[in-house]
């Protein structure tokens, strides 16, 4: 579950936030007429540079008769809305996150032999999906659930999954999605970059289950 860090790599620029949008997670919660929500979090290193074929909902499976991706397969939904919590449908929803040993599928986690960042991902795991809202603003992934893996020296990055949600007037929001009851949630930087009032939004239980017993999160979006 080791990391390395790329080049030009650095915690400054990882804790520098993506844009002026705003997110609220589980069931959207209400100030006055708007959607409370905190500030977006950063992008981090490992978006992808480029798209493989399969980009689908389902990260648990990379393209057709492929086995299973190893680790917990988890399910996490919800639905894009305003800043006025008004449903936004045919807006992009996109996830990237690492497998079940904290790897990504990225050039630049490729690694220094030292680390192995990269080195022996999981052929099986997609790494990123994309999906479009429907009519009601939802959208749903089913993925696994990722490691925690370190960015060099002691730090550890808690396990996460990275969001990012467009809609169709060109509102954007880029965020982080983290786990209830993870012992580096205290620990981890970037979420502790969050103020700690703000820090229960982007800490999703997953104590729901999907109609197949698959364990599900809810996590709604605000794009302002």
């Amino acid at each position: 579950m080791n990391g390395d860090r790329p080049a030009g790599f650095s915690r400054r620029k990882l804790l520098i936030s993506a844009g002026g949008s705003l997110l609220v997670a589980g069931t959207a919660r209400m100030a006055g007429a708007a959607c409370l929500a905190v500030p977006a979090q950063t992008e981090g290193p490992f978006y992808p540079r480029r798209l493989g074929e399969d980009t689908d909902w389902d990260l648990t499976h990379l393209g057709q008769g492929t086995e299973r991706a190893q680790g917990v397969v988890i399910e996490v939904s919800g639905r894009l809305l305003d800043d006025v919590c008004r449903p936004v449908s045919g807006g992009t929803i996109e996830i990237w996150q690492a497998d079940v040993q904290g790897r990504y599928h990225h050039p630049a986690a490729a690694g220094a032999p030292d680390e192995g960042r990269g080195q022996g991902a999981d052929p099986n795991f997609q790494g990123f999906g994309r999906v479009t809202t429907d009519a009601d603003g939802r959208y749903r992934f089913r993925t696994i659930k990722p490691a925690p893996y370190g960015l060099g020296g002691s730090f550890m990055r808690t396990p996460h999954i990275h969001f990012k949600a467009l809609a169709p007037d060109g509102g954007a929001l880029t965020t982080q999605m983290y786990f209830a009851g993870e012992s580096l949630n205290g620990e981890d930087f970037i979420l502790g970059n969050v103020p700690p009032d703000l820090r229960p939004m982007v800490i999703v239980d997953f104590a729901g289950q999907s109609a197949d017993g698959v364990p599900r999160g809810i996590f709604d979006i605000v794009v302002g």
